[in-house]
């Protein structure tokens, strides 16, 4: 587990389907996630090998967490394509150019 983030945002996070939020120290939306199990996703975060210097750099960034439940895996991409768009976290390379790739029509 990063230094910065206390063991209560972790152990409070659900095993359920949903989008979790990784925030800096300036309360910053750093990361922003889908997941089928939430907290089974984010601990994969902080037990890989990948010990790259910027893996390194994300980690030490994260001073806590926050997640929102949703009931279906599609509903939580939608949430995150829309959060990602809507925040611009800065580690999040995806989902950041806009390509409408989607429609709702009547």
């Amino acid at each position: 587990m990063p230094a910065n983030l206390p063991p209560d945002d972790f152990i409070q996070l659900p095993e359920k389907s949903g989008v979790y939020y990784f925030y800096n120290a300036m309360k910053t939306v750093i990361y922003v996630r889908k997941a089928v199990n939430i907290k089974k996703r984010v601990a994969s975060h902080f037990t890989c090998n990948n010990i790259s210097l910027q893996r390194q750099n994300f980690s030490r960034e994260i001073d806590s967490i926050s997640f929102q439940i949703c009931a279906t895996e599609l509903m939580a991409l939608v949430l995150e394509c829309t959060e990602i768009k809507k925040l611009w976290p800065a580690y999040n390379r995806a989902l950041k150019r806009f390509m409408p790739k989607y429609g709702l029509y009547q």
